[in-house]
């Protein structure tokens, strides 16, 4: 698994939009044969509001495409909350 990935947002500050996104403490592992699990994504927190640029970046293998994909409502997390 490569480097941890960062997830930056701009800050709206106080009377901000309500998040249209927000990933809370999201966890994901994909099962490994023979047993076991490889844990993609860690207590990642993260919230959305309109008009807010977001960029996700790391290394190849960081999970930023299975992120986009929880977001996206394709992958379901092992564990957290999104809304």
């Amino acid at each position: 698994m490569g480097e941890p990935m960062d997830a930056v947002t701009t800050d709206s500050g106080v009377g901000a939009p309500p998040a249209l996104l927000v990933l809370h403490d999201i966890v994901m592992e994909y099962g490994l044969p023979g047993g076991g699990a490889l844990r993609v994504v860690d207590g990642m927190t993260l919230s959305v509001r309109s008009g807010e640029v977001v960029c996700l970046a790391g290394r190849s293998g960081s999970g930023k495409t299975t992120v986009l994909m929880i977001c996206a409502g394709l992958l379901r997390p092992t564990a957290g909350a999104v809304h």
